[in-house]
């Protein structure tokens, strides 16, 4: 890995600060300064803003995964609450309909 200890103007990074360690880094990022061939500050902050652009969009992207994750398992637990509450459901009414005919069985009956 390669090191960088001097701005474009030959003074050492170290000893920067401020927008004079701001514009030296841009212009690192950018390929260099314009005067040496690169791409100079300009070309510095669209290669920072495309990679925290990247890292946002990939950390909105596990965030959205994960809440979609979520709410997939939320809607499998809501479906099979309704499915066994339409199971009671089904057994009430089986149960009521067997009522009803033993109610009409008994009728006959105590009419007979």
């Amino acid at each position: 890995m390669e090191y960088i200890e001097q701005a474009s103007t030959g003074t050492a990074i170290s000893t920067l600060s401020g927008a004079a360690l701001t514009n030296a880094i841009l212009a690192c990022l950018g390929g260099g300064s314009l005067v040496i061939g690169g791409g100079g500050m300009a070309l510095g902050s669209l290669a920072l803003g495309l990679t925290t652009g990247g890292i946002g969009l990939l950390i909105g992207g596990s965030v959205l995964a994960l809440i979609g994750s979520n709410k997939t398992d939320e809607a499998e637990k809501e479906i099979e609450s309704a499915e066994e509450t339409e199971r009671q459901v089904d057994k009430f009414i089986h149960y009521y309909d067997e009522l009803i005919t033993y109610a009409r069985i008994l009728k006959m009956h105590s009419v007979a």
